[in-house]
């Protein structure tokens, strides 16, 4: 920078790349281009463009391509209007992910032409056509993960896969009724690569066909009645009647020999036998696996997979809420569910979270969650950077603190403060993340004490902000009764509540609602 320039005294760090120009104003346009690149990349795509679009200079630091090798679309609803304008920066995409049916067939509209990985999540409607456009035209494709939910995915689809993606490695697919040896051959004979199959929820596998896939080294069978054990090291089979409803002592249905993930087996300690004299405690597998400083492949590996392979499977038997489990939920399945939670893998923590969430219903495995210490792990997970993280982590907080000793620990454990950090982090672009923070400072707010607490961690500050700034109406309900909380419950809350800037201004409005649950 020039020595005219002067530096803002704020801000050392960046002395260096932030100047003032001659009326005393900050020129962000004169910062370094890597420090640009970085604050770019903190954002999600719509913002990403947004900041993009502000001058000539950003634009093209916007473009740049280390940028667009990754695209998370599940945050907005994605239609092909969204694709089109974003299809010039994604030429070079590698890995995108995807929710919803618009979203599945909008992402055709991109021009990549060499996406490595492409997962989606909850896209019911996907067509055997969409999935074949999207395999012939990424060759290159190396993990393909529709998510859960799928109905109308045939096995032509994974033929489909097979023929135009030689080198895919890993395929998790749900909801398949019939995986035959067709597809199944196909597999084995165009994809030399593949590692791992995930078959969840299908009513039938071809048994004979899936030992022709000799690379095979992980499978998910959840669900599934007809298999094989071929010649795999690992298989996690929970809710699988093969297991579960045989005779476990004879070899037709016991894989003797291998590591077992099943509703019968003792999870923490089949996983500990992986990593010997390592861990101490079966219960610390995980941990004691994450903090290791050298590292085999092989182990690395396979720990990944059964972390995310657990999560997906948790995730599948709590949401369709299958019956007489209620004690594998609580003799290990609540610990594994927080275990994962603490993963450094965002869709393990996200899949994770949405089980417990799943299982709040139940007042035992609630109480469950909070005695092995999920309230600091959520209160943790709510600072995420990923919103779909921070999302499902406030959610499962605000279903907590409709319970009276829950929302006390959550107040005096000092947790109310990442659910006001993460209000004053996605207060511009969150909708259900922002809900369910305000949900749940509004319930612990209705206690007399606890509503101190919540004014002392910022939390009116925080809520005046998304009434001023924040129209949506679920969250301006949560505002609405939070707000009402802190006022009734003491008096010097109303006092704050006054000398807060724009805090009556922000109520009055609130006041005028056309909705009556936000009057």
């Amino acid at each position: 920078m020039g020595n005219d320039k002067g530096v803002l005294p704020s801000y050392p760090e960046t002395e260096e790349g932030l100047s003032l120009d001659h009326q005393g104003l900050a020129d962000w346009t004169r910062l370094p281009n890597d420090t640009v690149i970085h604050l770019f990349s903190t954002l999600n795509y719509r913002d990403r463009a947004n900041l993009a679009s502000t001058c000539r200079i950003w634009r093209n630091l916007g473009m740049s391509p280390c940028l667009w090798q990754s695209l998370d679309l599940r945050a907005h609803k994605c239609e092909a209007s969204t694709t089109s304008s974003l299809a010039s920066r994604c030429e070079n995409l590698k890995k995108l992910r995807f929710c919803a049916d618009e979203s599945a067939a909008a992402i055709i509209n991109l021009k990549a032409r060499g996406l490595c990985e492409i997962s989606g999540d909850h896209s019911g409607d996907i067509s055997d056509t969409t999935l074949t456009v999207i395999a012939a035209r990424h060759e290159a494709l190396e993990i393909v993960q529709p998510g859960p939910f799928y109905n109308w995915i045939s096995r032509n689809a994974i033929k489909a896969i097979a023929i135009c993606c030689p080198n895919l490695r890993k395929l998790r697919r749900s909801g398949i009724r019939d995986v035959d040896g067709d597809a199944i051959n196909a597999l084995a004979k165009h994809c030399m690569n593949l590692i791992e199959i995930g078959f969840v929820d299908c009513r039938n596998v071809d048994e004979v066909a899936l030992g022709n896939v000799v690379t095979l080294r992980f499978l998910s069978v959840a669900g599934t009645r007809r298999m094989n054990w071929a010649s795999l090291k690992v298989l996690c089979a929970l809710h699988c009647p093969a297991l579960e409803e045989g005779d476990r002592g004879t070899t037709n249905y016991y894989p003797r020999g291998k590591l077992v993930i099943a509703l019968f087996t003792d999870i923490f300690k089949e996983l500990a036998s992986l990593l010997g004299d390592v861990t101490k405690k079966e219960s610390n597998v995980f941990s004691d696996w994450r903090n290791m400083k050298n590292k085999d492949k092989n182990l690395e590996e396979i720990m990944t997979w059964v972390e995310w392979i657990l999560s997906y499977s948790l995730l599948w038997i709590a949401d369709v809420s299958i019956e007489d489990l209620d004690d594998f939920w609580l003799r290990q399945g609540v610990a594994l569910a927080l275990s994962l939670m603490q993963s450094s893998q965002e869709d393990v923590q996200e899949r994770a979270t949405m089980a417990i969430t799943n299982l709040s219903v139940n007042v035992d495995a609630a109480k469950a969650v909070v005695e092995e210490g999920g309230i600091k792990i959520l209160s943790n997970l709510a600072r995420s950077m990923s919103r779909s993280v921070a999302e499902e982590a406030a959610g499962e907080l605000w279903n907590l603190s409709v319970t009276e000793e829950h929302k006390e620990v959550i107040a005096k454990a000092g947790r109310a403060k990442a659910l006001v950090d993460l209000i004053l982090r996605w207060c511009t672009s969150g909708d259900r993340v922002l809900e369910h923070a305000a949900g749940a400072l509004a319930n612990i707010a209705a206690d007399d004490k606890l509503s101190m607490v919540v004014a002392e961690v910022g939390g009116l500050r925080a809520l005046v902000m998304l009434a001023q700034n924040c129209k949506l109406v679920g969250v301006q309900e949560q505002v609405a009764h939070a707000l009402a909380n802190l006022v009734a419950c003491v008096d010097g809350n109303s006092v704050k509540v006054g000398q807060e800037a724009g805090s009556l201004e922000a109520l009055v409005e609130l006041t005028y609602s056309h909705h009556e649950s936000v009057r």
